[in-house]
């Protein structure tokens, strides 16, 4: 080595005979001048002791191996602590993991730190300790943040500080049951000797997860977004943690927290909340959106999307202007806005009714929309969205009564999709009687519901006979 990796300095290393002189292969150092750096073979090297010098590489007694049979035994007995609120204990799976860090991210003002404080709250009053480490807000903030949602426990610890090592150390000495970080953006560490935004980023969410992973703790990290909606900082932050949420608007107070990544369960689940004086509310009924849509209205369609392990009611709506005037030689061209749904889907289905159900509106502005901010991209809402369309387009109203749901094929037909039952199902207890679907979803559908009437007169008469003898 020519250079001292600690003091940086040139012609400080120095060589230390260990063991048995042997003939080895040629070694370069360096003279002591550092503006003509001279290299030359060093025959005097000696191998290393094996009796002085542990082996190269890790010790093979630390590294223990286990079977897949008991690592699975092993993860069904990892403790899950639910956390009261309903909604993310769904989106997380059940509750929160020992050791698993979550990083939550969403726009300035969603109400991020308001959930945490909530999640310390809930847990606090079934007598579980937790840290609150505060980068962006004084201890006075959150103490009026605190008030507003009326939260006050003993058990509630807040800390204002940017320096990851003392907040660690901090931890270590109360062992919290949880820990919240606000915001990972903020947090500095003296690990690294650097300026660096990224590296500190990256090393202090390194530095976290192996502090969750070796004390068990859950670990809650908060990070702020870019102009773009991504999580601000290096990618591998997201690789770092098991759960990556985010908190996003869901139109007027609503609030949907959506995972993008679980490695503890689904990603599949969304999450509900209405923000009011008091916090964000879990939504419990998210079909209880639908009671102030315009029933009656043309362009106005109901869709049963399979969010997670539940069906969710999304009023699907469009609305489809006159037509332009076309200038000159030129064709007229309409635009087309969407929210909440595929933009390249809906072009499609424009394209399926221009060719096979004689609506042609490439002259006219569309607009398309989930409501209650909900993200769609099940191709069942295929259906919904055509029948939405076509509604605007006829000014005709659907029937109030009805749900659509059905993958368009490019050659005009309806094709059939998964949970087709559960969506009739749900449909059927929100009130809904009528359901527009494709053939084989309906003789599917007639099929359970002939099984279904056969088996309960066989009940009946079976009864019946029982009685009589």
């Amino acid at each position: 080595m020519a250079q001292c990796p600690g003091c940086h300095k040139f012609g400080m290393i120095t060589r230390a005979a260990i063991g048995t002189p042997v003939a080895p292969p040629p070694v370069m150092v360096a003279t002591r001048s550092p503006q003509q750096i001279a290299f030359r073979p060093e025959r005097a090297y000696v191998a290393p002791s094996t009796a002085t010098l542990a082996p190269p590489g890790p010790d093979p007694v630390a590294l223990r191996p286990m079977s897949l049979s008991a690592a699975r035994v092993a993860e069904t007995m990892a403790r899950r602590i639910a956390t009261g609120i309903t909604e993310l204990d769904r989106v997380l799976g059940g509750g929160l993991v020992d050791g698993a860090p979550i990083l939550i991210g969403g726009d300035p003002g969603q109400g991020k730190s308001t959930l945490l404080l909530q999640v310390v709250h809930a847990l606090a009053r079934n007598g579980l300790p937790s840290l609150y480490v505060s980068g962006e807000e004084s201890i006075e903030q959150i103490s009026l943040r605190a008030q507003r949602l009326d939260i006050t426990n003993e058990r509630i610890s807040v800390v204002a500080s940017e320096d990851l090592d003392a907040a660690l150390e901090l931890a270590s000495a109360t062992q919290p049951a949880v820990i919240v970080f606000d915001s990972i953006q903020k947090m500095r560490t003296a690990e690294i000797d650097t300026r660096s935004e990224m590296a500190q980023i990256a090393e202090c969410a390194s530095r976290i997860r192996r502090f969750a992973k070796a004390t068990g703790t859950p670990v809650f990290v908060v990070g702020q977004v870019t102009k773009d909606g991504q999580i601000a900082g290096p990618k591998s932050l997201e690789h770092e943690v098991d759960v990556v949420l985010y908190l996003e608007a869901g139109g007027g107070a609503r609030r949907n927290l959506i995972s993008f990544k679980n490695r503890h369960g689904s990603t599949d689940e969304i999450g509900m909340f209405e923000m009011r004086e008091g916090g964000l509310v879990c939504v419990d009924e998210p079909d209880a959106a639908l009671q102030e849509r315009a029933a009656g209205v043309p362009g106005s369609a109901v869709f049963p999307a399979v969010i997670g392990e539940r069906v969710q009611m999304v009023e699907i709506q469009a609305l489809v202007g006159g037509p332009k005037t076309p200038r000159g030689d030129a064709p007229a061209k309409g635009s087309l806005s969407v929210s909440g749904v595929d933009a390249k889907r809906v072009q499609m289905i424009l394209a399926i009714l221009a060719k096979h159900a004689e609506i042609d509106i490439s002259d006219r502005d569309v607009f398309v929309s989930a409501t209650a901010g909900t993200r769609v991209t099940d191709p069942a809402a295929d259906l919904a969205i055509a029948l939405a369309i076509a509604s605007s387009v006829r000014d005709l109203p659907i029937d109030p009564t009805a749900i659509a749901f059905g993958e368009l094929g490019l050659a005009g037909e309806i094709r059939s999709v998964s949970f087709a039952r559960a969506r009739g199902t749900e449909g059927r207890r929100a009130g809904f009687g009528l359901a527009v679907v494709s053939v084989r979803d309906a003789h599917e559908a007639l099929a359970t519901a002939a099984k279904s009437l056969a088996e309960a007169i066989e009940l009946v008469i079976g009864q019946a006979v029982a009685v009589a003898s």
